[in-house]
C-alpha cells in the first residue's frame, strides 16, 4: 500500500517523466554465408542499400555467382535488408530442381488497410536466378 501511494505521488509530481524510445537500425550492408552443403555448396548473399535504394546485390549458390541488375534492384526498393529470410527446398526437376530462396517482407498501410508485401530472389540449380514480386497481400481490415 505504501509503495502504490509513493508511485502515485511521484506521477503527480512529475507527470512528464521521460521514457526511452527504442528504434530500429536500418542496415546499409549485409554479407551472409551459409555452411557448405553437398547439394548446394556455399550459399552467400551480399547487398548494399543507401538512402532506401538498393545499390548492389550479389548471390552465390550451386557453385555459380549471380548479380541483380539495376531494374531488379529497383524492385527491392522499400524492403529492409533486415527482413531477409533464407530457405531452400529440393524442388521438382521440371521446375528447376533444388532451389535457394532469399525472401524480403515489409508491412505498410494503404488507405488505412494493413498490407504485407514480399519479394523473392530464387536461385535454382536448373534455371539460375529469378526475381518475383513484389507480391502484396491484405493483412487486416481498415484501422480506425
Amino acid at each position: 500500500m505504501r509503495w502504490s501511494f509513493f508511485l502515485c505521488a511521484l506521477m503527480l509530481v512529475n507527470p512528464a517523466a521521460q521514457a526511452s524510445e527504442e528504434e530500429f537500425l536500418s542496415w546499409s550492408e549485409v554479407h551472409l554465408v551459409s555452411l557448405d552443403r553437398p547439394e548446394m555448396g556455399r550459399v552467400a548473399f551480399t547487398a548494399q542499400v543507401r538512402e532506401d535504394r538498393w545499390r548492389s546485390v550479389h548471390t552465390e549458390a550451386f557453385g555459380k555467382r549471380f548479380s541483380l541488375d539495376d531494374e531488379q534492384c529497383r524492385q527491392l526498393a522499400g524492403f529492409p535488408l533486415s527482413s531477409i529470410k533464407t530457405t531452400h527446398e529440393v524442388g521438382y526437376e521440371p521446375l528447376g530442381g533444388h532451389t535457394v530462396y532469399f525472401r524480403f517482407k515489409r508491412s505498410f498501410y494503404r488507405n488505412a488497410t494493413l498490407v504485407e508485401a514480399e519479394v523473392i530472389i530464387a536461385i535454382s540449380r536448373g534455371q539460375g536466378l529469378r526475381l518475383s514480386g513484389p507480391h502484396e497481400r491484405i493483412m487486416g481490415e481498415s484501422k480506425g
